[in-house]
């Protein structure tokens, strides 16, 4: 795969690396001088050198991205990524990207069925990046059943512009862009489904691909003329950006100059119906040098045998179609006409190119004739600073033939229907209102109509600023567009086109939001026939609405009073902030907000000029100096408190010493400050009681009560500040270890939340007092408090010392929030002694020092329930030992192993401290057995901490043990410590034993073994505090204890997995049946999993039923090897049973009755338990019943011959002998059977 293949396919998969192939120019400073680029055409390609990704050059020197490698190899006849001109950095950096869709290259027309990635919806691709919708059964037909569908991703689909869609496809008819073949021709489908015929050179010259000419019936071309023939190069069939492709270059632009030319997508010349709008007649391609050009003006030439004033209309609009200046409606004796826009240019950035588009209106009575239109000169276009303009003048646009539509084209009429008759409407800022209709009507029945476009002007006073969100919505109330007012005019832009039928007349609402404006009007028209787009479904012709019989003529609803609306005078409301103060307020505050209003009135703005308050404090004391009124946070008032009303309802009348401006549409805070003296009443209250009396309103000029009413604040409450100081419970009490360093004894609680304190408090100074009953106060030092966030909190004097009470005086003081706590927490050094040893603050009033943070005020500190908890000192720590089964763990049932087996969990244990950490320094294990002798058997055995994947400890192999061919052992030791770290108090640590089985030819098979610690002598286990440093062993039981442990689970070595399984009843399953001699039990399925003959040699079945003959007797059969002749063969034995539940069915000596049987390796063989008799005295009653199963591991044994094995398994020395008494694995269990 090439670098340039990697890197369009790149730019398909993310959207990042689209952008940064696209985007760069675009992220780049503009350079200080023009880069200088070649001439290209477009469709060309260009490469930075050095760089991968290849693009393409549109007709307006814009560089277009490939979204993948498909849509470029759809362009060029072979499979590779040539035919590109290398550019420099600079000269790329010069040319712009697109400023609307297409962005990118898309496939080329005829070449493939694409689809979007959420629909199945197919499509063909058309000349001009066009879409145009085909069925499934028309795609199988035009391209083959076999054909390829290509899925474009959503972020690639808007290159396909929405509105650029052809004709749906729903028969088997050629479409523009497919290249077919009929009759030995390959034949190219233009857009007007002409047919040309391409020869082998046209092929070649266009790099049309062999493989996109499709095989077509006649019948699929039927009706289709046909035109010239493409022998050569067709610019724009090969051109892949599908902007033109004209053959003429735009060369490069110096500085501050403008250079013009005709555009490649100039339109081709052809017929215009009369009656038609926006007809599009001349583009011409405005390219600038190193600075921005502004044009400001065109003079525009008329041509051909069509009158003058036939032309109703004369426009121009740059690339995204916004016109610039007004329509001219006339052209002059000279056939010119100046279209002047300096008050909105079309602006073209340096290095960059616009298009700029003449546009005409046709009258509707016209002569046939020809008009064709041109720039004669450089003086035709004006600029901004009269800069240079070059090019080839005159620029001249195609030819034209104008006929009379009104055979096929529609026409349509645009008429008012009154809302309004001069209403008022009052401002809402938060409802659109209907302010104006139209009718629109299609006349003539000759095609439906789409309504594209719609531009409305404000014939009232109302300001931009005055109305938003207007909204242009259809008879079923479907929101069409929305759009705001600009210069007074409302434009909307409808996404997807509204269809009106043949004949149909619909009728269209404007809505808006009035959010300001007292006494203006607004008065919605629609001023010129052209500001309504509304286009021929079927000719594509866009049409100039004549007027209705309700208004004849445009501008279309101005008449007096028609849908005339003045905003009403304005209104005002008041109400509380969400933000209004809540908290309670602490004596000695200073300009404390009390209360916090917003008043928000709607038309127009409003003077605040007097206002009514009143104050409640009951009887008590509470403000100090003044009060203060502001709005939007400036002073309008400064009262004294004892003037002001001590009532709710009856209120003090304020005139405002400035008059503020309450802004319409807007909240306007007003708030009430004020100082509480430092000897208000704990638990005093204060509310603000408001009541806004006087405004003026500014526009419709009068005075007047707003008339909000009275609004109150929240009820403040005067609450000094307090703080509770609780000794928690936590540490618990608990034993501490002489020489334990930094070891938490106490916690200490300072709440101001849970006492409503009216402020933050302050702590200055703590004083803890420690008690003992035993030892001294010299036991402990180093004494430190810590935050809750673990750091140490500096105090101005030592602490080092234990006494009997410890002052710690804080470099910076404790600031405890109002509203919550802070936990202080005591560490200190065990440095020797004995007894229990208490720390706490035991009186909080006089041994914590706090004020209020704000106002400095003291505070009466109160105590909390606690007093604290007792630390005993202790000379070590204790460790305790405990098994750990389960996965993993000890083996808690029997297990069986091979030789070579690895990472077999053989033990686990945990250990405890307490405390102190702990160290070990001595571990001996033991792995015993009743034939345990071979040290050979274990290898490799490993410890390991916790869940850790390396191991601490480790041994090749074990020792012989204590015992005659019983144990092995291995003990570990440390000077300091066999695990990576202590055993901390509170954090078990849990040590897992894994080990490797030994290889064949040094184990002894069939020898089984558990892992343990023997006991906590000082041979198995020794350990250490970590802090006392004193030792943990055998001689201080109190210390280490939990030994013996010993796995309960034996680990058996097998030679290699022989295994039992459940056949028949099925297990769980119950069945009532006759139950005789002959009678099958049970059936299980033994599977020799080894390669070597085994020998089953006994067979132990354990009777979980009941039934009642005194004794039962059984036989047992087994099939021929990998057969189902279930009883085929009987082992020559008979099981007695006496019927009880838990009866054993034992076959377990098979050998001494001749009637062991052999499995050879990779076979199985059945064996099933049978009635033979029940029993000399009863035949059985009803209800007896039997369910059979193995129930534990080494009820089925096994022997094997060392010859078949091929090595010493016994470790005799030699090959002769046999392994007997080998269990097989598995514990099966059947289902019942019930006598009936």
């Amino acid at each position: 795969m090439s670098n340039v293949f990697k890197k369009i396919v790149s730019v398909g998969v993310t959207m990042s690396t689209m952008l940064w192939s696209v985007g760069v120019s675009a992220l780049l400073p503009v350079a200080a001088t023009a880069a200088i680029c070649p001439a290209f055409q477009s469709g060309d390609l260009l490469k930075v050198t050095g760089r991968p990704a290849i693009y393409a050059v549109d007709s307006n020197g814009k560089v277009l991205y490939f979204p993948s490698g498909d849509e470029f190899k759809s362009w060029n006849t072979g499979e590779t990524y040539g035919g590109y001109t290398a550019v420099d950095q600079a000269c790329y950096d010069s040319l712009p990207v697109p400023a609307m869709a297409p962005m990118g290259v898309n496939f080329r027309p005829g070449s493939f069925i694409v689809k979007r990635a959420s629909s199945d919806q197919l499509y063909v691709v058309e000349p001009g990046n066009k879409l145009a919708k085909i069925t499934a059964a028309a795609a199988d037909a035009l391209y083959g059943t076999t054909r390829k569908t290509f899925t474009v991703a959503d972020v690639f689909w808007t290159n396909y512009p929405s509105a650029n869609r052809g004709a749906d496809i729903t028969e088997a008819k050629v479409h523009p862009g497919m290249l077919v073949s009929n009759a030995d021709k390959t034949w190219y489908v233009d857009d007007n489904s002409t047919l040309h015929e391409v020869t082998p050179s046209g092929m070649t010259a266009n790099r049309f691909k062999a493989a996109f000419v499709r095989p077509v019936t006649s019948a699929m071309i039927t009706g289709l003329s046909t035109g010239d023939t493409y022998s050569a190069l067709v610019p724009a069939l090969s051109d892949r950006t599908q902007t033109g492709g004209a053959s003429s270059t735009i060369p490069p632009t110096g500085g501050g100059a403008l250079s013009v030319a005709l555009d490649a997508t100039n339109p081709a010349g052809g017929n215009l119906a009369d009656s038609t709008a926006l007809n599009p007649v001349l583009k011409v391609s405005l390219r600038a040098g190193s600075a921005d050009v502004k044009v400001t003006g065109l003079t525009v030439t008329k041509s051909g045998f069509l009158a003058n004033t036939a032309v109703s209309g004369i426009e121009v609009v740059d690339s995204s179609g916004l016109r610039h200046g007004s329509v001219a409606s006339s052209i002059n004796a000279d056939n010119q006409v100046t279209l002047i826009f300096s008050g909105d240019p079309i602006v073209v950035r340096a290095n960059g190119s616009e298009v700029a588009t003449v546009r005409v209106n046709l009258g509707s009575v016209i002569t046939n004739g020809t008009l064709r239109f041109s720039l004669a000169s450089a003086s035709a276009v004006q600029t901004e600073g009269n800069g240079s303009v070059s090019g080839s003048f005159p620029v001249t646009g195609n030819e034209f033939i104008v006929y009379d539509g009104g055979n096929a084209v529609a026409a349509v009429k645009l008429d008012t229907v009154q809302v309004h008759n001069n209403a008022t409407l009052n401002v809402d800022d938060v409802n659109q209102q209907d302010l104006a209709k139209f009718t629109l009507q299609e006349t003539t029945s000759k095609e439906k109509v789409l309504v594209k476009e719609w531009t409305l002007y404000n014939n009232g006073t109302a300001a931009d600023s005055d109305l938003k969100d207007f909204q242009l919505v259809a008879q079923d109330s479907t929101v069409l567009s929305t759009a705001q007012q600009v210069n007074k005019n409302i434009r909307f832009v409808l996404a997807t086109p509204y269809e009106i039928d043949k004949g149909l007349t619909k009728t269209f609402t404007v809505r808006g939001k009035i959010i300001n404006g007292a006494a203006r009007t607004i008065q919605l028209v629609t001023y010129n026939n052209y500001d309504v787009v509304v286009t021929g479904q079927t000719t594509g012709a866009n049409l100039l609405p004549a007027v209705g019989s309700t208004d004849t003529t445009y501008p279309i609803g101005d008449a007096t009073n028609n849908n005339k609306v003045t905003v009403g005078s304005g209104t005002t409301s008041f109400n509380k902030d969400t933000t209004s103060p809540t908290a309670a307020i602490t004596p000695g505050s200073s300009n404390v907000v009390l209360a916090k209003y917003y008043a928000k009135p709607t038309g127009e703005n409003m003077e605040l000029r007097t206002i009514a308050m009143g104050v409640v404090t009951g009887t008590a004391s509470v403000f100090t100096g003044s009060l203060t009124v502001r709005v939007n946070g400036a002073s309008v008032a400064v009262l004294t408190p004892t003037d002001i009303a001590n009532h709710a309802t009856t209120l003090t009348s304020v005139t405002l010493s400035t008059y503020p401006t309450l802004v319409a549409g807007q909240n306007n805070y007003v708030t009430v400050e004020g100082n509480i003296s430092s000897s208000a009443t704990n638990g005093a209250t204060t509310t603000v009681y408001m009541d806004l009396t006087q405004v003026r309103r500014l526009i419709t000029n009068d005075i007047m009560d707003p008339g909000v009413g009275i609004v109150a604040s929240n009820q403040l409450t005067i609450q000094a500040a307090a703080l509770r100081v609780t000794n928690l419970a936590l540490p618990v009490a608990q034993s501490v270890v002489a020489g334990t360093s930094n070891k938490e004894l106490a916690n200490i609680e300072l709440n101001a939340g849970v006492v409503s304190s009216g402020e933050d408090v302050k702590v200055t100074s703590i004083i803890i007092s420690q008690t003992k009953t035993a030892g001294a106060v010299t036991d402990f030092g180093n004494l430190v408090l810590y935050d809750a966030a673990g750091n140490a909190l500096p105090t101005t004097g030592s602490t080092s010392n234990g006494a009997a009470s410890t002052t710690f005086t804080f470099v910076s003081p404790v600031i405890v929030p109002k509203t919550g706590s802070v936990v202080l927490k005591l560490r200190g050094d065990v440095l020797a002694g004995s007894g229990a040893h208490t720390f706490a603050v035991d009186d909080a009033d006089n041994h914590v020092a706090s004020v209020g943070k704000d106002t400095g005020n003291e505070i009466d500190e109160t105590a909390g329930s606690g007093v604290g908890q007792g630390m005993t000192v202790v000379s070590s720590g204790y460790l305790t030992l405990s098994m750990v089964s389960g996965v993993g763990g000890s083996p808690s049932t029997d297990q069986l192993v091979t030789p070579g087996q690895t990472n077999v969990a053989v033990f686990a244990f945990k250990l405890t401290a307490q405390n102190e950490p702990i160290k070990l320094t001595t571990l001996r294990l033991m792995a015993s057995g009743t034939a345990w002798s071979s040290v050979n058997n274990l290898t490799n055995i490993r410890l390991y901490r916790n869940s850790e994947t390396n191991s601490f400890a480790s041994a090749t192999q074990m020792s012989t043990g204590p015992g005659t061919n019983t144990s092995t052992v291995f003990t570990w030791t440390a000077t300091d410590n066999l695990l990576p770290d202590a055993v901390q108090p509170g954090t078990s640590v849990t040590i897992y034993v894994k080990a490797d089985i030994g290889v064949a030819n040094q184990v002894k098979l069939g020898e089984g073994f558990q892992f343990g610690i023997s006991s906590t002598s000082t041979t198995n286990i020794v350990a250490k505090g970590a802090s006392s440093n004193a030792t943990l062993d055998n001689n201080n039981t109190t210390v280490l204890s939990g030994a013996p442990l010993l796995a309960t689970g034996l680990t058996y070595i097998a030679p290699f997995q022989v295994l039992a399984t459940a056949d028949a009843p099925t297990a769980g399953s119950s069945a009532t049946q006759a139950i005789i001699a002959g009678t099958q039990l049970a059936r299980i399925k033994i599977m020799n999993n080894g390669s070597s003959k085994v020998t089953i040699s006994g067979i132990q079945f354990t009777d979980s039923g009941s039934h009642t003959g005194t004794t039962t007797s059984y036989t047992l059969k087994y099939s021929s090897q990998n057969s189902t002749d279930y009883t085929a063969n009987t082992a020559s034995s008979t099981a007695w049973a006496s019927g009880g539940a838990g009866d054993s069915v034992n076959f377990s000596n098979l050998g001494a009755h001749s009637g062991t049987f052999d499995i050879d390796g990779g076979s199985y063989r059945f064996v099933t338990v049978s009635i033979q008799g029940l029993g000399p005295t009863s035949a059985g009653t009803s209800g007896d019943n039997w369910q059979l199963s193995i129930a534990s591991l080494g009820h089925i044994t096994y022997s094997v011959a060392e010859s078949d094995l091929g090595y010493d398994g016994n470790l005799s020395g030699g090959l002769a002998g046999s392994i007997s008494s080998l269990k097989a694995d598995g514990k099966p269990q059947m289902g019942t059977l019930v006598k009936s």
